[in-house]
């Protein structure tokens, strides 16, 4: 009797691994990315950080091409400051994609409204592996951050913020950079690319639990998460701050996706059966002058990243540049026509079924309320 029911215990596991194996190889989206052409060759500008010696091996570098490299290197920069932190091994020309694309879009547009890129060099440690790294590279990280504003003090009009983008376990590293050194107001956004952010992926010393559980009270003390609190005027210093979380889906076999969502995060957006959404634990609060930032319009990622990583990514990078712009045309064409701000704005953005249409509901609710008049467009071509 035993015999019979180890055997079918055995069957039935190898049926629920086959499965899996087939889950893997055949639901998942196709796809869809194309390829980002640079017209010129990619530079990456060192810049020189004074009184580095601690962190000797890493490095800053800010992203050029072609002609343009001599603006770079005679520290001549002028858009919003975007700055790239590489995760687990990986290399600071992960962002060339990123600001290839940015790069163009500032020439198209003759300068007006434009990104500079930066990015970080970790010297491709294994922050993934030994948790005793982290504290450097969020220490360097913030030396980063005031180095580049500094960059830009001889200009007319300062740029009073940055906005943070982190791969992996740069996308922690960038979360723990807005608490640990109190930098919170001069980082406008962070944007966590497939990054674990409130738990890790593997635990394998003291050191990660000591950093994730430091990183989670602070951003616990200084963030408001509950929405029935969002429609008084925030006092806590991460408020400002938009989160935002992506997430491989069912392609990312290493950073899984109840991994890359956060309770701290504004929107989360992921492969597969996809959405772009308020958590539901998270503030409700979008204001719109936060949604119609016109950095976050520029992030049309079209390609992936020259990297292993980056096939598993590219689709959610296109998606949420044009989810981006369609949320900056909504919040433009329905911008409070009373001319106040006391009113909640409430952004869902949804995918509908498997051809990727995309409706982007705004509503407008009153103080004191979860209830209020919604408006919505929707997006007939396929993402």
């Amino acid at each position: 009797m035993i015999t019979k029911i180890s055997t079918v215990f055995s069957l039935l596991c190898l049926l629920l691994f086959m499965y899996g194996i087939l889950i893997n190889l055949t639901k998942v989206e196709e796809n869809r990315c194309k390829m980002t052409y640079m017209f010129e060759y990619p530079q990456f500008v060192r810049i020189d950080i004074p009184h580095n010696e601690k962190f000797p091996a890493y490095g800053l570098y800010g992203y050029s091409e072609g002609k343009l490299t001599d603006r770079a290197r005679n520290m001549d920069f002028t858009g919003a400051p975007v700055l790239f932190i590489p995760g687990n091994g990986g290399s600071y020309k992960q962002a060339r994609s990123l600001a290839s694309v940015a790069l163009r879009k500032g020439i198209d547009n003759g300068w007006r409204n434009h990104l500079d890129f930066f990015t970080v060099d970790f010297n491709e440690e294994y922050s993934g592996l030994y948790g005793g790294i982290l504290n450097n590279q969020v220490e360097y990280v913030t030396i980063c951050v005031r180095r580049i504003l500094k960059l830009y003090e001889r200009r007319v009009t300062v740029p009073v913020s940055i906005v943070l983008i982190g791969h992996s376990l740069g996308g922690k590293i960038a979360q723990a950079v807005a608490s640990t050194y109190n930098l919170s107001s001069v980082i406008n956004t962070i944007i966590a690319i497939s990054a674990p952010i409130d738990n890790p992926v593997l635990s394998l010393d003291h050191y990660y639990k000591n950093f994730y559980l430091a990183i989670q009270e602070q951003w616990t003390a200084n963030r408001t998460l509950r929405i029935e609190s969002t429609h008084q005027k925030s006092q806590k210093s991460l408020d400002q701050i938009l989160f935002l979380t992506i997430g491989g889906g069912i392609r990312d076999t290493l950073v899984e996706e109840s991994l890359s969502s956060s309770v701290f995060g504004d929107l989360h957006a992921m492969t597969s059966n996809w959405a772009i959404r308020r958590e539901s634990s998270a503030r409700s609060r979008a204001t719109s002058g936060r949604t119609n930032c016109p950095r976050l319009s520029l992030f049309r990622c079209t390609s992936p990243f020259p990297t292993s990583f980056s096939t598993r990514l590219a689709a959610v990078y296109r998606r949420l540049g044009r989810l981006f712009e369609q949320l900056t045309r909504v919040a433009g064409a329905h911008d409070m026509e009373d001319g106040s701000d006391e009113h909640l704005q409430m952004f869902n953005i949804v995918g509908l079924g498997e051809r990727n249409h995309v409706g982007v509901c705004r509503r407008n609710l009153p103080h004191g309320h979860l209830e209020g008049n919604e408006s919505c467009l929707s997006n007939n071509r396929s993402l």
